[in-house]
């Protein structure tokens, strides 16, 4: 039980540094939507992370769910095991976060700033891309 939860933990783990890295690396090439190939880049970052968000969600929650059990069966054990995993990954979430947002506020030219906006604010607001 305790295997299981490590190797979920560290797949979710790895998930969040491969976004927070692509995110990073976007951000390093990139200091606005100045035209439309960096808007499609952008897109794609979005629809992978929006994808992403699903998976963490679910995978998540059902890590929520192992963390419990695995407190209540192993107690001090299982406590320190959860903690010990799960304080990583908030870091990394948060940190992934203010890059999310970071790519979200970027400066755009004029005619590519309402569709940036759009994907933008779907990437916040909806489950699915729908761009």
């Amino acid at each position: 039980m305790i295997l299981g939860y490590i190797v979920l933990s560290i797949g979710l783990d790895i998930l969040l540094l491969w976004a927070r890295a692509v995110l990073s690396r976007f951000l390093q090439t990139y200091d606005s939507i100045a035209d439309a190939a960096i808007l499609d880049e952008f897109k794609r970052i979005a629809r992978w992370n929006m994808y992403g968000a699903l998976a963490f969600l679910v995978c998540g929650g059902a890590g929520i769910l192992w963390g419990v059990l695995l407190t209540r069966q192993q107690g001090l054990l299982g406590t320190f095991i959860v903690l010990a995993i799960t304080l990583p990954s908030l870091f990394i979430s948060l940190s992934t976060r203010v890059l999310e947002q970071k790519a979200r506020s970027l400066p755009s030219a004029a005619a590519l700033q309402t569709e940036y906006r759009r994907v933008a604010e779907a990437w916040v607001h909806k489950v699915l891309p729908d761009f």
